[in-house]
């Protein structure tokens, strides 16, 4: 088991924020429009560009650019004060983009300080799923970690409904393998694989778990 756990462990921690958006993002990317949407209908396309709401997307999309073009300092300063200022779900994406940036700076308290606020903040979905999958991926294997941001009870926040669902069950299966809680470990791997919507890369992950615990 040590060999297969380190390999899937492995497998897991490659998958960075884009890597996950990518796989659901379909689903993301259509969330996103049809609030933008419904906001915009609300407001009057005439009113948009006035709004919060247009304000705060006109402001996410400048601080996306200023991380792309090398202004990072004041790419992650705005995002920032989107996290704590704008309106959903802007607040929640800035939250995310700045996340994902500072993780690849291995800046992780800060990130794992935005995962947080969203988590216990949000209650728009998918991105509190997202973003407690995002900070159980990044803090599994370590006890001090796993246990100062609460990632097991946070996972088993992430309804069996949720567009993560999946992702939380797996992450909640390698806990369980690393308390050596074969049970747990074996329920949380067999939803997954029963998941017909489950992503083909976690189903398999969990089947190759499912499979040496036979042996």
């Amino acid at each position: 088991m040590p060999d297969i756990f380190d390999e899937v462990t492995e497998d897991l921690k490659k998958e960075n924020l884009a890597a996950l958006v990518k796989k659901y993002g379909k689903s993301v990317g259509l969330g996103c429009f049809f609030i933008l949407l419904a906001v915009s209908v609300y407001v009057g396309w005439q009113g948009w560009r006035q709004s919060a709401e247009g304000k705060a997307v006109t402001a996410y999309m400048n601080a996306t650019n200023l991380l792309a073009g090398g202004a990072a300092n004041r790419g992650i300063t705005s995002l920032s004060d989107l996290v704590e200022n704008a309106p959903h779900p802007v607040k929640e994406m800035a939250g995310l983009r700045a996340g994902a940036y500072l993780l690849q700076q291995s800046k992780k308290a800060e990130a794992f300080g935005l995962y947080q606020k969203i988590a216990d903040s949000s209650n728009d979905e998918p991105f509190r799923s997202l973003a407690i999958v995002i900070l159980a991926k990044n803090t599994i294997g370590n006890k001090d970690e796993e246990n100062k941001y609460d990632v097991k009870n946070r996972l088993q926040l992430v309804a069996a409904g949720s567009l993560f669902a999946a992702s939380a069950e797996e992450m909640l299966a390698l806990m369980a393998i690393e308390n050596g809680d074969a049970g747990t470990a074996k329920k949380n791997l067999l939803l997954i694989s029963n998941n017909s919507t489950a992503p083909p890369g976690i189903k398999k992950r969990a089947e190759d778990l499912l499979v040496a615990y036979e042996k």
